[in-house]
């Protein structure tokens, strides 16, 4: 776990993703041995794990310093593969929407299998953190139940970001807050939950994920124009081709810059776009925006107990800021 969103996170809470990451290979088991190794791919793909991680170290950060019990903690560990089930799951359904050939450096299901197959896989990933989640208490159920219905709305809503020239900045904002802010906020305030916290803590833990999730994005976006691809492992000017008005686009636009329409946009084209971006303070607008929500998620937890756990979520949070400059 030496990638940079999780270097910040104590050794002992890292180390429960491998009881997370066990459980969640063992929910790709089925019946059906095509359906079980076509569930195992997009599994066994790894990632950050960061919705886990966020989870169990809100739990941890509810207790302060005192030790969950085994118990407790172990259900912790379960809601934390249900949440990480949800994520896969939208994954493979969102390839299948993009029709995109790869997912982490590896042959996406829908390219793989075909679209029925990734849909099947897809419903299999859901099917399999519910059955999970109806063990769990009822508010982190109802957590994540939420968590799944504001992600068909964001992803519906995301669809109107491709070459609309209505979409607003509200509507940018909402996309992101419930297409790639949702399941973050739903592991905090689910981990909440799962320790017993007060209302006002889980209230608060829950909008410190959400600002997290919306910081991600925004500095996602801005590593699209002016990241390095050999840093970030995709081409840049994604968003440009596909007439996605991102953040830093939305802000050229509020400057008064203008970009050829969706139609008539080429790669070769998009150095000169970039540096528009640049030259207009688009890209450093977007920036700040990022930087006004990892603060947002800092001022959030000023009511957790001290302890390593509540330094590891506001080391997330600086970490994000400090890549927002």
């Amino acid at each position: 776990m030496s990638h940079p969103m999780t270097a910040v996170f104590p050794p002992e809470l890292v180390g429960l993703l491998e009881r997370v990451e066990a459980r969640l290979q063992e929910q790709a088991a089925s019946r059906d041995p095509d359906l079980e190794a076509w569930t195992a791919e997009p599994l066994a793909a790894g990632g950050k794990r960061i919705r886990p991680l966020l989870l169990l170290t809100a739990f941890q950060a509810c207790h302060g310093t005192r030790q969950p019990t085994a118990p407790a903690l172990e259900q912790a560990v379960e809601a934390a593969v249900a949440i990480e089930l949800v994520h896969t799951a939208s994954l493979v359904h969102d390839d299948i929407m993009d029709e995109a050939k790869e997912r982490r450096g590896r042959p996406s299901t829908y390219h793989a299998h075909g679209r029925d197959a990734a849909l099947l896989v897809g419903d299999y990933l859901f099917t399999q953190a519910f059955a999970l989640a109806a063990r769990l208490p009822k508010g982190a159920m109802d957590l994540t139940a939420d968590a799944c219905r504001r992600l068909c709305e964001g992803q519906l809503r995301e669809q109107r970001l491709h070459g609309d020239p209505a979409v607003t900045r509200a509507d940018y904002a909402a996309v992101i807050r419930d297409k790639t802010a949702c399941l973050l906020s739903a592991a905090t305030a689910i981990g909440a939950t799962m320790a017993d916290a007060p209302p006002e803590t889980v209230q608060a833990l829950f909008d410190y994920g959400e600002a997290v999730g919306q910081a991600f994005q925004v500095l996602d976006d801005v590593l699209d124009v002016a990241g390095d691809p050999q840093w970030t492992g995709k081409p840049a000017g994604t968003d440009y081709l596909a007439g996605t008005r991102s953040s830093p686009y939305l802000h050229h636009e509020e400057r008064g810059g203008t970009l050829p329409p969706a139609e008539a946009r080429r790669r070769e084209d998009f150095p000169a776009v970039r540096k528009q971006l640049f030259e207009s303070g688009a890209v450093a607008a977007s920036q700040l925006e990022a930087g006004a929500y990892t603060q947002r998620a800092l001022l959030r937890l000023e009511g957790l107990p001290p302890g390593p756990a509540r330094d590891a979520l506001a080391g997330l949070a600086e970490l994000l800021m400090e890549r927002a400059q």
